[in-house]
Parts: structure tokens; C-alpha cells; sequence
């Protein structure tokens, strides 16, 4: 009878167990991880196309936990380009999106793109107004 009652004890907990294994097997995600040698791809890929537009640069590539997969760092690129890659990877994958067309856009968005813009920019800074011997004078610009 104690034989039984331990068998069938045993017999529960495997039970038990291989159902919350194939519970926890039902809970686990499938995610895709960058190679070794996409990475570099992608950081030379980078590094050419910004060779080819004038830019010497850093290129970071990283894996969705934030660890360091590729990096390449060009001839004439000064020292700050390095720690600014790693930054500007970590913030690309936080806000997961693409950070050149965010930077085109907020520069749209900004009005730097606008004729009235230009406008701004070429004009002379503004003076305030000024007294001089109790006459108060303002410049052309000034509001």
C-alpha cells in the first residue's frame, strides 16, 4: 500500500511538472538575432555611403540588448564620434525607429526648410532699444 501511495505520488509530480514545462514551452518567444557578419556589413555599408557624402565618422552596429556587435571607426574621425555612435545606436533602438529620417523630419517640422526661415537667418541680429540723453532711439529691427 506505501508502495502505491509513493508511486502514485511520483506519478503527480511528473504529471505536474511536464504540464507546466509545455505551459512554459507555450510562453517563450522566438526572436531574430543579427550575425556576426551582417553586422559588419552593415557597418561598412554605413561607413562607405558616408565616405562617398564627405562625412568621416564612427558607425555603431548593436543587438537588441544594447551589446556591441560591430564598429568601425574611419581615418579622420575624431575621437568624440566614438562614444556619439554608441549613443545615437542606443537611442535609435529605444525609440525603434530610424534616427536620420526623425532628425529630416524635426528639421521640417522646426521650419529650418521655410523661405521665411532664410529670411531670419540673413538678417541682422536685433538691437534693443536704447536712451540717450532722454530720447529713447530703436533700431529698424527691433520689436
Amino acid at each position: 500500500m506505501l508502495k502505491n501511495r509513493f508511486a502514485m505520488l511520483v506519478a503527480l509530480a511528473v504529471l505536474l511538472v511536464a504540464g507546466s514545462l509545455t505551459a512554459l514551452a507555450q510562453q517563450l518567444l522566438t526572436q531574430k538575432a543579427l550575425s556576426a557578419d551582417a553586422a559588419q556589413a552593415i557597418a561598412r555599408g554605413a561607413l562607405d555611403r558616408c565616405r562617398a557624402d564627405g562625412y568621416h565618422v564612427s558607425v555603431t552596429v548593436i543587438d537588441d540588448g544594447n551589446r556591441l556587435k560591430a564598429f568601425v571607426r574611419d581615418d579622420g574621425s575624431g575621437p568624440h564620434t566614438i562614444d556619439f555612435s554608441r549613443k545615437k545606436a542606443y537611442s535609435a533602438l529605444t525609440f525603434k525607429s530610424d534616427l536620420a529620417a526623425n532628425e529630416r523630419s524635426n528639421f521640417r517640422v522646426r521650419g529650418a526648410l521655410t523661405p521665411a526661415a532664410d529670411q531670419r537667418r540673413t538678417r541682422p541680429p536685433r538691437r534693443a532699444a536704447s536712451s540717450s540723453g532722454g530720447r529713447t532711439t530703436r533700431s529698424r529691427w527691433s520689436k
